[in-house]
């Protein structure tokens, strides 16, 4: 037994077959078993049919070829001459030239056509095999294809979309019908064109995996939907580009908690303002655009007089009421280019862009401290209060935006302290005019 596996062995390397790597040992030696019986039967056959028992005698190379492969069946017709040759020797039958002649015929008929029945039963096997193995494959990828959440699309290389899975057509809301055959720059929204073409040239021009990136579909219903594409082109075997494959992630929602995040970040949340560190962003920008235009700007602080009392006396929430009426009044004032801000409590700042004279910016600031000392309805309550307003110009006090906003703020605070000078001031002199108001007071 150990002799036949080495000689099993020996031939398995020897006929090199790489297609047939799971041979097993085991296999040889079923293969090998009709020759317990083969000579015995062999010699009965040639005493009771002559030289036709020959081809019976090749039976075994056909079992080898379908069990092994064409070649070791093959091979196997041309090497049972020797043994047929001193078995028939050693029985002591006669062979003349003739019969070793039709021995070496029918050797070399059987071979041949034992290769061909083997190699096309192995053919046959292995397209089985093949087309089995591509159908099982073709349904993992459609089952794949068409359950994954995320938009998958097939275009051709001049990107009409040739297919496409469930998800797209769920979300683009067309279907299928209607979607395939179609333009892939016709459902990408008009304004992305120019880097849609980018992106397709890239992709064209590299082998290498280009990062994700963004794209706006337009939906059968013009809706807009924001996706994260991952695309590439896909070659075939020989390195020939086959076609393009995209895969579309939906991220409206990531896109509106980050619009979110953002505008929570930047935005006051009562007012809806924007707040202090958006407003000193955006007054750097405009002092940029002011130096290219040769114009100048204004940063206008405004703080809010007698606002404490309003929360005092009424309580916060009506402390709130009134800030969002002030900025609704502010942003009344001022105009659509122009930057409103909350910087805090009862503070407000304003960015006033294209102007030519500090005047103008004065004018702007008489006429929203005068709205804001207005009455103000809340909750059925009439209340009032008033407001400070410093100016700074820029270039004129300030170069530097963060210099120019102090300068602003402590404009206010001169202005908000001179009037309160003046208040006591009048009330001194009222006080002296009439001294009996004093001493019943004091009283």
């Amino acid at each position: 037994m150990k002799l036949l596996t080495q000689v099993a062995e020996f031939i398995d390397i020897l006929l090199n077959s790489r297609e047939r790597r799971g041979w097993r040992t085991r296999k040889w030696l079923v293969a090998l078993l009709p020759l317990y019986f083969y000579f015995p039967i062999l010699l009965l056959a040639y005493r009771s049919v002559g030289t036709i028992a020959l081809v019976l005698a090749l039976m075994p190379s056909i079992f080898w070829g379908i069990s092994l492969g064409p070649n070791p069946g093959s091979l196997a017709s041309f090497l049972l001459i020797v043994p047929h040759y001193f078995m028939f020797r050693f029985v002591g039958a006669t062979l003349d030239e003739h019969a070793v002649l039709e021995m070496l015929i029918a050797h070399t008929v059987f071979g041949t056509v034992t290769y061909f029945i083997a190699n096309g039963f192995h053919l046959r096997k292995s397209l089985a095999e093949q087309l089995e193995m591509s159908e099982r494959a073709q349904v993992r990828f459609r089952g794949l294809f068409d359950r994954t959440s995320d938009m998958v699309f097939i275009l051709d290389l001049d990107l009409k979309i040739i297919d496409a899975n469930d998800q797209a057509l769920i979300l683009l809301g067309y279907r299928r019908q209607e979607l395939l055959g179609k333009s892939y720059r016709d459902i990408v929204a008009p304004d992305e064109y120019g880097d849609l073409e980018r992106r397709i040239d890239a992709t064209t021009n590299t082998d290498q995996r280009l990062p994700v990136y963004e794209r706006t579909f337009i939906t059968k219903d013009g809706q807009r939907l924001i996706a994260e594409i991952d695309a590439g082109l896909i070659a075939d075997t020989h390195g020939s580009p086959m076609h393009y494959q995209a895969i579309s992630r939906d991220i409206r929602s990531r896109k509106a908690e980050e619009t979110e995040l953002y505008h929570r970040a930047t935005h006051d949340e009562l007012t809806g303002l924007y707040n202090r560190a958006l407003f000193y962003t955006v007054a750097w920008r405009a002092v940029e655009r002011v130096k290219r235009s040769l114009r100048k700007l204004a940063v206008l602080f405004i703080d809010l007089d007698g606002f404490k009392k309003i929360n005092d006396n009424y309580g916060h929430h009506a402390g709130d009421l009134m800030l969002i009426k002030v900025a609704q009044r502010l942003g009344e004032g001022i105009r659509t280019t122009d930057t409103l801000a909350r910087l805090g409590g009862d503070e407000f700042g304003i960015i006033l862009e294209d102007l030519s004279a500090r005047e103008e910016a004065q004018h702007v600031a008489d006429l929203l401290v005068a709205s804001l000392s207005e009455p103000y309805e809340i909750e059925g309550q009439i209340m009032k209060i008033g407001a400070s307003c410093g100016i700074s110009l820029f270039p004129d006090d300030e170069t530097d935006m963060d210099k120019l906003v102090s300068s602003a703020d402590m404009r206010m605070y001169t202005l908000k302290r001179d009037r309160y000078a003046s208040r006591v001031a009048e009330a001194g002199v009222a006080a002296g005019a009439h001294p009996h108001h004093s001493v019943s007071k004091t009283s």
